[in-house]
């Protein structure tokens, strides 16, 4: 049976092992803040998936939490409301984005359109860079940003962003931003996507591109000042794959014992359902240099 202790040790891993939040290995530093907060980094995750929690909080594994007595947040950490990917920079601070869940109670439809900065050492979050935005057609599609990663040789950071996508047009953005100076550097339009992973091979840099419409990864090369060169192409695909068949990619990590490419898919098609985190897959990919291919390896249990 799943353990709830082991669930905390996984927890405690997107800490510990900076690849769990799809960054190079080396790239994430720590927050200072957990100590500030009193607690140990030893003993210490940061989440953004404890049950009946909406936010960010700490989660100490050697407890057991429960409706009345929940993880720490600091006071500013639920502001955005329910929060996904959390990527890291060198100096400890964390960058998030809004992904509402079952509903938009917590989550404005018009809000997530917004990177937040958890500061590494005080812990504040805050808005940090706010995308375009505007009027949208909520009843087609409540979400906005869905993918965010960065880029470890420099302040880059890449962002999926939905906002102004419905059922029938593909209105999304892959944005190229240099975090510190909120910049939008360059930018792909009418693509939709979910998970986002810079990927160097042979002296090329890429970003690979779970898209949100299909099952079907897509890369783009990136230059060294940012910008997006030339046209996303296939690069592989998990249709057919797993047990429904039919998984959209949202998120990826680079197995750093092997530099296997860990892809995790889920089902997604734009409304707002229960998450069930048990029903995602692991699929396991090799590039093969010779061939300049992926080549599929096997499923594996999924973690997430």
């Amino acid at each position: 049976m799943f353990s709830y202790f082991r669930l905390k040790l996984m927890l405690l891993s997107w800490l510990i092992s900076p690849l769990l939040f799809a960054q190079d290995s080396g790239c994430a530093g720590v927050p200072g803040f957990i100590e500030k907060f009193g607690f140990n980094l030893q003993t210490t995750a940061i989440s953004t998936d404890e049950t009946n929690v909406v936010g960010l909080c700490l989660v100490d594994v050697t407890k057991r939490y429960t409706y009345a007595q929940k993880p720490f947040q600091h006071e500013t950490w639920d502001d955005a409301g329910y929060l996904a990917t959390i990527v890291r920079n060198r100096d400890g601070s964390c960058y998030v984005i809004p992904v509402p869940v079952v509903n938009n109670l917590k989550n404005p439809a018009l809000l997530q359109n917004i990177i937040y900065k958890v500061d590494g050492q005080t812990g504040v979050m805050r808005k940090h860079i706010e995308l375009p935005a505007g009027d949208k057609n909520i009843s087609q599609n409540p979400y906005g940003l869905l993918g965010l990663t960065n880029d470890c040789d420099n302040n880059f950071f890449y962002a999926a962003s939905v906002y102004h996508s419905d059922r029938a047009n593909e209105r999304g953005v892959i944005y190229s931003l240099d975090i510190n100076t909120k910049e939008i550097i360059d930018k792909i339009e009418n693509i939709d996507a979910m998970g986002l992973q810079v990927w160097r091979n042979n002296g090329i840099k890429k970003l690979l591109i779970g898209k949100a419409r299909s099952s079907d990864v897509y890369s783009v090369e990136i230059s060294p000042n940012g910008k997006f060169v030339g046209q996303p192409k296939l690069e592989f695909t998990v249709n057919n794959l797993g047990p429904r068949g039919d998984d959209r990619v949202r998120k990826f990590k680079i197995d750093p014992s092997s530099g296997d490419l860990l892809v995790f898919g889920t089902e997604f098609y734009f409304n707002l359902i229960a998450p069930s985190k048990d029903q995602s897959s692991t699929y396991r990919f090799r590039y093969d240099n010779k061939n300049q291919a992926w080549k599929f390896v096997g499923i594996e249990k999924s973690a997430y």
